[in-house]
């Protein structure tokens, strides 16, 4: 679970803001527990806020932590730059380190799991510094150091505490400058490392910016799901006139497979010759996923007739697309990222995905939602608690800041005091004006 994320120098984020993905002991809404630290945690969180407030950028910056963690030793050599988007409306912050924190446990509900803080701190360059921290408790609760890192003289050094276990030394030599010790050890096999790393690799999913999935792509997943009687249940439950989901196979002759073997070839002519890479197994899996298809069932005159994927509503496949999402989050028990939920959803049916996350029933394992929106209505409907509710603004100098609605006294409709710009969050529309008569 993930308990908390902060971030400074990223985009429009310049000053360090953390989210907090913990419950005050007053809610009275159903959180998960993590007792190590004496805390409850939220199965869902959102951030409210204006058009270009800052929303995207800080779940942006939950997937490239993810992406630096994961990648920046097994995809980069040592005279590849770190990606990374520095604040870049004043001139000092684009010279500054880029700034990545976050705080989570590996198991979901288990009362003694562990809690693990990491800090990051980078330039274009390097791994100016990285931390990982371990929170415990026995008789007691008490904190120690993994290790520190920091680079000196271009080279990482790492210091390590007694409780990190492994070949430490022998990794340590392999850490480049821009790569992290995590992503290092990992590749390497650390027995306490690798499965921080794998938490991280497996664990945080994200839909940025998407749009519906295509066919294939859901005809996969849904051949592939034991779980597809839900997904049948959640459909039919839209209201979108779906009575059910199934999966087929295209007959094509060879002459009309001919142009996506001939695609899928180029790739694999141009792609890189990695040792154990299966390219014409690539080949011919792209070739295959042109046969697979997909329809939904929609009641007429008393049965069920199929009508072709692409001839559904955005809004149903869009739909289709977030809750295969969802069921994978919930069976596994991860972490969803999701910007602008709400962009081809009804507000009812939106408000009823959320709380997918938000029951024990159907989130067992202790799955979380971080997603952005401008569906106000979640506010007015009772499913989130004050201290999930996060709000965006953005001042004169283009700076990003982010307040949980629990700050604000605020009693009775939270929707209307968000729309009448009460809170934060919230454009200021009053000087919205044109004079075309001149």
């Amino acid at each position: 679970m993930l308990l908390s994320f902060g971030v400074a120098n990223y985009r429009s984020i310049r000053d360090y803001q953390e989210i907090l993905l913990t419950s005050t002991p007053s809610s009275d809404r159903w959180t998960m527990p993590a007792s190590v630290v004496d805390a409850s945690v939220v199965p869902a969180a959102v951030l409210f806020g204006a058009n270009a407030s800052g929303k995207s950028n800080l779940l942006a910056a939950m997937v490239d932590m993810r992406r630096l963690i994961v990648e920046s030793h097994k995809k980069h050599d040592e005279t590849d730059q770190i990606l990374r988007s520095p604040f870049r409306l004043d001139v000092c912050s684009r010279s500054k380190p880029t700034r990545f924190e976050c705080s989570f446990t590996l198991e979901t509900g288990a009362d003694e799991s562990p809690v693990y803080d990491l800090d990051i701190e980078f330039t274009d360059h390097e791994i100016c510094r990285e931390r990982l921290r371990r929170t415990v408790r026995h008789e007691r609760r008490s904190t120690h150091t993994l290790y520190t890192r920091r680079n000196q003289h271009g080279k990482a050094h790492v210091e390590f505490g007694v409780q990190l276990l492994g070949e430490n030394k022998i990794t340590a030599n392999l850490t480049r400058s821009n790569s992290l010790f995590l992503s290092a050890a990992a590749q390497n096999n650390h027995p306490q490392l690798t499965e921080i790393h794998r938490w991280f690799s497996n664990n945080l999913r994200s839909l940025l910016a998407v749009g519906p999935i295509s066919e294939s792509s859901a005809a996969r997943a849904v051949a592939d799901r034991q779980n597809l009687q839900w997904l049948d249940g959640l459909l039919q439950q839209a209201g979108a006139g779906v009575g059910g989901i199934e999966v087929s196979q295209r007959e094509f002759d060879e002459r009309s497979l001919k142009p996506t073997h001939v695609l899928a070839s180029s790739i694999v002519d141009h792609a890189t010759r990695e040792e154990g890479l299966d390219l014409q197994g690539f080949a011919n899996e792209r070739a295959d996923e042109t046969r697979m298809q997909l329809h939904l069932l929609h009641q007429s005159s008393g049965s069920l007739l199929p009508l072709d994927y692409g001839l559904e509503s955005r809004g149903t496949r869009m739909f289709l697309t977030l809750v295969l999402s969802a069921l994978d989050s919930l069976s596994k028990g991860s972490v969803l990222i999701i910007d602008e939920l709400a962009s081809s959803l009804h507000p009812r049916l939106a408000g009823a995905f959320v709380s997918l996350f938000l029951r024990p029933e159907s989130n067992p394992n202790g799955a979380q939602l971080i997603f952005s929106t401008h569906d106000v209505t979640l506010l007015g409907s009772g499913r989130l608690s004050k201290d999930a509710v996060w709000l965006a603004d953005k001042d004169g100098d283009g700076v990003s800041t982010f307040t949980p609605l629990s700050d604000y006294k605020l009693r009775g409709d939270f929707e209307k005091a968000y729309r009448n710009g009460r809170v934060g969050g919230s454009p200021d529309l009053h000087q919205f004006f044109l004079d075309l008569r001149a």
